[in-house]
């Protein structure tokens, strides 16, 4: 290898021994310079490349009905709850000059959804449930949207059903759980969850598991564990016009 010095090219082996560990240490820091950028680099790549899931939810259900000398008749009255985008969107239909329009929102608690889930998904809710309850001192809220558990006024989780999906948010760290076998959400984004920021969804046997595990990661720490009974949580069944007669169902019209 030739180095030019001086104006003149030398080899490096002629070079008294002080010339050639000086230029060994300029060769040096180029080489660590060059693999230090090239490292920043590929992180910098990778860390654009790597995204959260996040999931928006809405809570109510759209579906329009006519108005006809006051009576109200619901268009599609076998309608089961579905969660749609809080939008209205107009129907056409031959009506008389005195008919008005109207749009139904149906608005499900969580007792009403529980009671029209398939039996599938009741059984899973049972099953989450009776394995929360097994732990001493958890307690037990239902409000309009969710079912509630908590250890010492902290929350543990909280549970909404759709349908076969049954989700379960809870008070735990989204962060620890990305790139393991617990498929979960973000949601720290919606305030609603701001104190149950981990989303996972269970619609199968395997996900019930998870959603066990998860609430046994919560809870070993904080209180002990007693057998796990096999309690019925499950209402008897109604039909949707029978929860909206008791109220479990909310019809909120708009014209």
């Amino acid at each position: 290898m030739r180095v030019f010095l001086n104006n003149k090219f030398y080899m490096i082996f002629d070079m008294d021994a002080d010339t050639k560990l000086v230029i060994i240490l300029i060769l040096s820091i180029i080489i660590v310079v060059l693999a230090i950028y090239l490292l920043y680099l590929f992180v910098f790549k990778n860390k654009k490349m790597v995204t959260t899931k996040i999931e928006q939810e809405d809570f109510t259900d759209t579906k329009p009905a006519l108005i006809e000398n006051k009576d109200i008749k619901v268009i599609d009255p076998a309608f089961e709850p579905r969660i749609r985008k809080k939008s209205f969107r107009k129907v056409s239909l031959n009506q008389n000059k005195n008919q008005e329009q109207l749009y139904i929102k149906y608005n499900y608690s969580f007792k009403a959804r529980l009671i029209l889930a398939p039996k599938e998904s009741q059984e899973r809710f049972n099953a989450l449930k009776n394995y929360i309850l097994s732990f001493q001192g958890v307690n037990v809220n239902e409000s309009w949207k969710y079912e509630r558990f908590s250890f010492k006024g902290k929350p543990i989780l909280k549970i909404w059903i759709h349908g076969n999906i049954m989700k379960v948010y809870y008070n735990l760290s989204p962060s620890e759980f990305y790139y393991t076998k617990y498929n979960i959400s973000n949601v720290s984004y919606a305030a609603i969850h701001e104190t149950t920021p981990t989303l996972l969804k269970v619609s199968s046997k395997l996900g019930l598991e998870h959603a066990c595990e998860l609430v046994n990661l919560y809870m070993k720490s904080i209180s002990k564990q007693d057998s796990v009974k096999n309690i019925n949580f499950i209402p008897s069944y109604k039909t949707k016009e029978l929860l909206i007669e008791e109220g479990l169902i909310k019809l909120n019209d708009r014209k």
